[in-house]
């Protein structure tokens, strides 16, 4: 399903702008938001409704409705669900980055002597 135009989030700049006023938070296109190069949170429209699909940590979490026309009201609660989520996203990228990986640690090859470093490698071993 394809992103909402930017003539359907005309009415919601005010939202928009608490969205891109997050730290860390990029817009690569009009209504996109990326939390690092992750993507956090996008809109979609159909059928005359619209909402956005916001990550929760790793997933994405249930859409989240935002009707055209909306209130203050209804735009205050969505940018506190959205919030919410972005304080998830926030926390799990500090716990990624913080955790130590599950691969072992693997020594680097060793490199093939070059120049003087090779003759004086074949010399020592003509030695043995």
């Amino acid at each position: 399903m394809g992103h909402a135009r930017k003539e359907d989030l005309l009415d919601i700049t005010d939202v928009l702008e608490a969205i891109r006023s997050l730290p860390g938070v990029s817009e690569r296109s009009f209504g996109i938001f990326y939390i690092g190069g992750k993507s956090f949170v996008h809109f979609h429209t159909k059928a005359g409704d619209r909402w956005a699909d916001a990550k929760a940590g790793g997933d994405w979490g249930p859409e989240v409705s935002l009707p055209f026309d909306s209130g203050d009201r209804a735009k205050s609660a969505f940018l506190r669900e959205i919030c919410a989520r972005y304080q998830v996203c926030v926390e799990a990228r500090t716990r990624d980055a913080r955790a130590p990986s599950d691969k072992p640690v693997q020594p680097a090859p060793a490199k093939a002597p070059t120049g003087r470093r090779r003759v004086a490698a074949r010399a020592a071993e003509r030695r043995r």
